[in-house]
């Protein structure tokens, strides 16, 4: 099916059809008076040509659709019989060459189809000057006309140039204000020059000084928002830019957001055209914002114009969170620095004292005092190989280089081993055939820092609970102390983090429950907190062996409780 094919006309088209029309409604009504005049019926004949090319016209410019080609030629063809009849016979060459060299002169001004509508104007300019001249004056008459339908053909030419122009440059800049990557506001800050002249006539001199948050306030209700793009509505989360222009609702405004606005103010005063400052503020749904907010204003004659003030706020919510975040790791950095040393010191100074010991007044000591003596060099070193093991996990976390051996191990037999070096040095948990997917090497230390946790900062007593569930296998270690904080659980996990701030346990480094999650989410498995009535529960789950016969495992749990 064939598709007509239309154009919008541009607004230079729209200017010169609707000029051509009125034009040739006068030179309809010219010929008309004329006739009347004269009495003759050949210039009554002539009227009726003028009048339906100014029918089509206004016909093609209300139907907003580019001329026909045929309505040009009709148009040209009524003019050249216009000119014809009117001029006469001896004259007809003569007028169907202006219309020709009016019609070079149009092609070489316009590459424009409607260009002909220019060359039907000025041929009519022609016929308007002829109709009320005797045939003797008729030459000069024409070069009359000639040389006003030139000034026509070129002023109309340059108009349409010109408005084509600015309209193609606003086209582009309101492109790039809407496409802009940052917001944008057009505002008016006319009202608040005003406003402010009134106070410099009170006599008001240091203008930061004098302002209160309520006036303030008062003047930011005389601010004007023009124009948002698109990424204003984005960056405030609003529905639609409605919700942003009109004049700024002083009781939208936060009360971060006034220091800016004591800036804008105070540019104004001090007849500055452009100011930086940080803004904050929320946005419709409530969410903070940060942003840096440059403000500036065009300068007219030397003279500020505050109608159109252009603000735009870049977003740097992002990287003020970041900054924050950097902050605050570089300050648990610096407090794991300080408390590294008091975590390494305590364990190095008995190892090198005893050791001294040993060294210099070796034959002075009976073989129970040797063996107690080696007994507890070897238990400090070992605390000592457990933080550089925690530090060498951590460490590796961040650069994603730990590597794990995943095999069947016997979960029982493993806490049983790490549980017999904790006091008290003997337990028995009975417990049956445990058996999950894990690194033999990554549970000791899991269930060596979860135990040293329950140790240092739990209560008296410390319940080891092992168990399995469907498809994976648990073990629980719990104690009766007072528990964490509910501000600080969200993060006992985090590096460098301890919930527990005791005087004789602020040095604490905060690297076991860290490190415990990283190493059980790396075997598929889990660590997670709860506090349970009066109890704090850290539960460890890993991945059990997969058995095609088996599709539920009934729930186990073996216990047993630690008493210091």
């Amino acid at each position: 099916m064939a598709v007509s094919k239309t154009r919008t006309i541009d607004p230079p088209e729209q200017v010169v059809i609707r000029a051509f029309g009125v034009a040739t409604i006068i030179v309809a009504v010219q010929l008309v008076v004329a006739a009347i005049f004269f009495a003759s019926p050949v210039l009554f004949a002539a009227a009726i040509a003028p009048s339906l090319v100014a029918v089509m016209a206004f016909v093609t410019f209300r139907g907003m659709r580019a001329p026909a080609g045929w309505i040009m030629l009709t148009s040209a063809a009524a003019i050249a019989i216009d000119v014809g009849l009117t001029v006469g016979a001896q004259y007809r060459t003569l007028g169907l060459g202006g219309i020709i060299v009016l019609g070079v002169i149009a092609v070489m001004l316009s590459a424009q189809r409607w260009a002909m509508y220019m060359v039907a104007f000025a041929s009519l300019i022609v016929i308007a000057n002829t109709t009320w001249h005797r045939p003797d004056d008729l030459v000069a008459t024409f070069a009359n006309g000639m040389s006003l339908a030139i000034i026509f053909l070129i002023g109309a030419s340059l108009a349409a140039w010109v408005r084509t122009t600015k309209l193609e440059a606003d086209q582009r800049y309101r492109t790039l204000v809407q496409r802009a990557p940052i917001s944008i506001w057009e505002e008016d800050f006319s009202a608040v020059g005003k406003w402010l002249d009134g106070l410099r006539s009170e006599g008001v001199s240091d203008l930061r000084s004098f302002l209160t948050p309520g006036m303030i306030r008062e003047a930011t209700g005389l601010i004007v928002v023009r124009e948002v793009n698109q990424a204003c509505i984005d960056l405030l989360e609003a529905h639609d830019a409605s919700q942003l222009v009109g004049p700024l609702q002083p009781a939208s405004i936060s009360e971060e957001t006034l220091a800016s606005l004591t800036d804008q103010l105070v540019a104004v005063w001090e007849g500055t055209d452009h100011v930086t400052t940080e803004v904050e503020g929320l946005t419709f749904e409530g969410n903070p914002i940060e942003g840096i907010l440059h403000w500036s204003a065009p300068r007219i004659n030397g003279r500020i114009d505050l109608s159109n003030v252009i603000v735009s706020v870049t977003d740097v919510t992002p990287l003020k969170e970041t900054q924050r975040r950097l902050a605050n790791l570089i300050d648990s950095k610096d407090r794991f620095v300080a408390s590294i040393s008091h975590e390494l010191r305590t364990p190095l100074t008995t190892v090198v004292g005893l050791s001294a010991e040993l060294r210099d007044y070796l034959s002075r000591f009976q073989p129970r005092e040797l063996h107690e003596m080696l007994d507890l060099i070897a238990t400090q070193a070992a605390d000592v190989g457990h933080i550089v093991e925690d530090l060498l996990v951590a460490a590796r976390a961040d650069i994603g280089t730990i590597s794990l051996r995943t095999e069947q191990l016997e979960v029982c037999a493993v806490v049983r081993e790490v549980a017999a070096n904790h006091p008290p040095d003997t337990l028995a948990l009975p417990c049956h055939a445990l058996t999950a997917m894990a690194d033999s090497t990554r549970l000791r230390q899991i269930i060596r820092n979860l135990l040293t946790n329950a140790r240092r900062y739990g209560g008296d007593n410390v319940g080891l609970t092992a168990g399995r569930s469907v498809g994976e296998i648990w073990i629980e270690v719990s104690d009766d102390g007072r528990g964490i904080p509910a501000d600080d659980a969200a993060r006992i996990f985090l590096p460098y983090e301890t919930a527990h701030h005791t005087l004789e346990l602020t040095e604490a480094i905060g690297l076991g429950l860290a490190v415990a999650r990283q190493l059980a989410r790396l075997m598929d498995g889990d660590l997670t907190y709860e506090r349970r009535g009066a109890h704090t529960v850290f539960r460890l789950t890993l991945p059990a062996p997969l058995d095609p016969d088996k599709h539920t495992v009934p729930e186990q749990a073996d216990s047993a409780v630690l008493s210091d």
